[in-house]
C-alpha cells in the first residue's frame, strides 16, 4: 500500500515516525523515515513501513511518500490514514483526489475537518506550492479563497437514465419498420398512448426538414461541380482558382 501526502508543517523525522506508528498500528522500530536527498546507506529497508520525505516550498512544507508492506494489517484506505496521520502529527495533510486533475486534493485538519482543496505548483525549476482555494474555510490558511471548485464539479458523473416512455416508444418505432399497414396503424395508436401526437408530428417534421436539406445540398454540390468544370476551375476546394488564359500567338 502506498500513501502520498503533503503536510503544511515541516515535521521532524521522529514526529513523522511516531505518527505513522500510531495510525498504522505497528511497533516501535518498524518504521524507517529518511530524507529523499539524504544518505541512504543507513536505512532499514526491511522495515514494515518506509517513508521518504522531501522539503518543498510554499504553503506546504513536506512531501511524504509512504510504503506499507503487505505484512501490515489492516491497511486502511488513504482518506482514513490521512485523517489519522493529521491528528497524530497535529498538522494539516493534503492527499490526491480520485479525479484526474493535478490540482485536485483533499485537505484534512488535525481537528477532523475534511474539505476539497486546489493545490497549485509553479513552473519554476524548484516549484512553489500554493493552496489557492478550499471549499470550507480553514483557519490555518487565511489566504486561501473559499469557493466551490468548478473543475471538480465538471468531473462529477450525473446519471441520465432513459425514461420508460422513451424506451417503449423506441421499441414501437423499430417494430413499425417491418410491420404491415394494418399493424402500423395499431402500433401508431399504441405509440400515441406513450408519446403525445404533437411530439410525433414535430419529430416527423424534423426528419422531413433534414431530408429536404440533404437533397438541396446534394443538388447544390452537383451544380457547383458542373459550373466549376465548365469554367475550367482546377482547385479541389471552395476557392475560385482559374486556369491562366493561353497566350495568343
Amino acid at each position: 500500500m502506498t500513501y502520498n501526502f503533503f503536510t503544511v508543517d515541516r515535521l521532524q523525522p521522529p514526529r513523522i515516525a511516531d505518527a505513522l506508528i500510531s495510525c498504522l498500528h505497528v511497533e516501535q522500530g518498524a518504521v524507517d523515515v529518511a530524507d529523499t536527498d539524504g544518505d541512504q546507506e543507513n536505512r532499514n529497508w526491511d522495515a514494515l513501513v518506509t517513508c521518504d520525505y522531501s522539503y518543498v516550498d510554499g504553503d506546504v512544507s513536506l512531501a511524504l511518500d509512504i510504503y506499507v508492506q503487505e505484512a501490515v494489517t489492516p491497511q486502511p484506505p488513504e482518506p482514513e490514514t490521512a485523517s489519522a496521520f493529521a491528528a497524530a502529527a497535529r498538522t494539516i495533510v493534503l492527499y490526491p483526489a480520485e479525479e484526474n486533475i493535478p490540482s485536485a486534493y483533499w485537505l484534512v485538519t488535525p481537528t477532523g475537518l475534511v474539505t476539497r482543496a486546489r493545490l497549485m505548483a509553479s513552473d519554476d525549476e524548484t516549484p512553489e506550492y500554493s493552496i489557492d482555494a478550499v471549499e470550507v474555510a480553514v483557519p490555518q490558511l487565511p489566504r486561501a479563497r473559499v469557493m466551490q471548485l468548478p473543475e471538480i464539479v465538471r468531473e462529477q458523473y450525473v446519471p441520465t437514465p432513459a425514461t420508460k416512455e422513451f424506451v417503449l416508444a423506441l421499441a414501437a418505432l423499430r417494430e413499425a419498420r417491418t410491420a404491415t399497414p394494418i399493424n402500423r396503424s395499431v402500433m401508431k395508436q399504441e405509440l400515441l398512448c406513450v408519446m403525445p401526437e404533437s411530439s410525433l408530428r414535430s419529430g416527423k417534421e424534423w426528419c422531413a426538414s433534414w431530408s429536404r436539406t440533404g437533397s438541396l445540398l446534394g443538388a447544390t454540390q452537383q451544380n457547383c461541380t458542373a459550373r466549376r468544370y465548365g469554367h475550367g476551375i482546377t482547385s479541389r476546394d471552395c476557392r475560385r482558382t482559374y486556369r491562366k488564359p493561353r497566350p495568343t500567338s
